[in-house]
């Protein structure tokens, strides 16, 4: 078996786990991440979205598929990691076995490392662009760390469960801004890790409007759509620079003697 097909195989079954939890109780209570339609369908759409493109990857052999699925995968692991994050050193035991699985789509982005073909070059030429758009979503994701996301509670103190959701997203925009410092500086794994960190951050950005959208949204405050926003951003100036700095390091065709 080669690496891409063990790593598309490892993906494939972060799928299927993340299908399973949304059925399966993980919340305290009892609670499903399906009972909440909207938060539910979401994730149903990402992980059939992130499945069908690694089949199309295997297919094919495009490994650019398999950085789409890794996007798209690494989201919805961000949106399932939220509750985990948020009852960690104080509740966790309250959790069930759903939201464990839900946390095994972090194979997903683990398949698609082990995957992805640094050589290949993604078309792209602006890196002024891609440079201001993770600028603007690194600063709109920390002021929203601080601002009221939701009714009475910010991502830094969040529904007086501590300070985990803002540490977490503190942590992952400085990865981000690390490992594209690193990117362009030639290190071109750096690429890929940058686009793990940002996705992972939206997805962490997009649980609390997600589960809120069609019912609650008058509860989502200033806070938590600049997080959602600057996260957006910060996933589209990761892929632009993405481009532009793997089309730079790739290697140049030879030449006739």
């Amino acid at each position: 078996m080669t690496q891409a097909m063990t790593g598309r195989l490892i993906a494939a079954v972060g799928v299927v786990l993340g299908i399973v939890a949304l059925w399966t109780s993980a919340l305290p209570g009892g609670g499903k991440y399906w009972d909440d339609g909207t938060l539910g369908g979401a994730l149903l759409i990402l992980m059939i979205l992130t499945g069908l493109l690694l089949a199309w990857a295997y297919t094919t052999g495009r490994k650019d598929l398999d950085t789409a699925a890794a996007a798209l995968g690494t989201i919805a692991c961000g949106i399932y990691l939220f509750v985990p994050i948020l009852l960690a050193f104080n509740h966790l035991t309250d959790l069930n076995t759903g939201a464990w699985l839900g946390v095994c789509t972090v194979l997903i982005p683990i398949g698609c490392w082990l995957t992805a073909d640094r050589r290949t070059t993604i078309v792209a030429t602006n890196r002024t662009t891609g440079l201001a758009a993770c600028t603007l979503g690194m600063v709109l994701v920390l002021v929203g760390i601080w601002t009221h996301a939701t009714t009475g509670s910010t991502y830094w103190s969040y529904s007086g469960q501590g300070h985990n959701i803002g540490i977490t997203l503190l942590v992952l925009t400085i990865l981000t801004a690390v490992t594209l410092l690193a990117a362009m500086n030639g290190t071109t794994w750096a690429t890929d890790a940058a686009l793990l960190w940002s996705t992972l951050t939206f997805g962490l950005t997009m649980f609390v409007l997600t589960g809120a959208a069609f019912n609650d949204l008058g509860q989502v405050k200033i806070g938590g759509w600049l997080a959602a926003i600057g996260g957006i951003s910060l996933v589209a100036g990761v892929m632009t620079l993405r481009g532009t700095l793997m089309a730079r390091t790739a290697p140049r065709p030879a030449t006739a003697m």
